[in-house]
This record gives C-alpha cells, structure tokens and sequence, in this order.
C-alpha cells in the first residue's frame, strides 16, 4: 500500500450510492462513483449523470468472468488522487499573511 493511499483513502466514503451492495453491480456502481468523485474533486457529482454513466460502463464489462470485474472494480477503488485538488483550510499565501501580521505586530508596538 502506497504512503498516499494509507494517508486518506480512509477518510473518503467508498460506498456513495449503495449502502450495503449485495451484487457485483452495486459494489461496480459504488467503485466507479468513488472513482468519479477523486478524479473530479467533486464530492456531490451528478447523481442521474454518473448513474447513467455506470450503466454505460456496466454494459461493457459485465459479461467479463468475476475475477476480470472484481480487478475492475479494485482498479476503481485505488483511484489515486491528486493531492494538490484537496482543499486546505489554510490561508492562500501564508507568507504573505505572515508578512502582514509582522508589519501590523511592529506597528503597534508588539515585536
């Protein structure tokens, strides 16, 4: 396992649109909205678009044997994502405010 992967593939929920899947479609529709949402960085996708869109995907694989879907669906679920695309809460340009507070802080006295 990746240091990447251990760090924050936790932190996402990995089963989006069926809670407990109970076939290989639902745990297929589940990995490849996973998917979806880290490539996008979009938490919220459009849920009839990216159902429609697994229905699409769906069709194309689903007469592989199960090992072939269950790799499939693991490739899905080990989308690596970019690191610069997750927000932070920090400000843009710490060095600027910084900066700032420093002039502000010996502007009034404070050093």
């Amino acid at each position: 396992m990746s240091q990447q992967s251990f760090l924050f593939s936790s932190k996402f929920n990995k089963k989006l649109i069926y809670k407990l899947p109970t076939n290989k479609y639902q745990d297929f529709t589940n990995a490849y909205v996973y998917s979806i949402i880290i490539k996008t960085g979009n938490g919220t996708p459009n849920r009839a678009k990216v159902c429609y869109e697994v229905a699409q995907e769906w069709n194309k694989i689903k007469l592989k044997n199960k090992t072939e879907i269950d790799d499939i669906i693991r490739i899905y679920l080990t989308t690596p994502f970019n690191l610069y695309d997750i927000q932070t809460l920090g400000p843009r340009h710490p060095l600027l405010t910084l900066s700032k507070s420093l002039k502000t802080a010996s502007y009034i006295g404070l050093h």
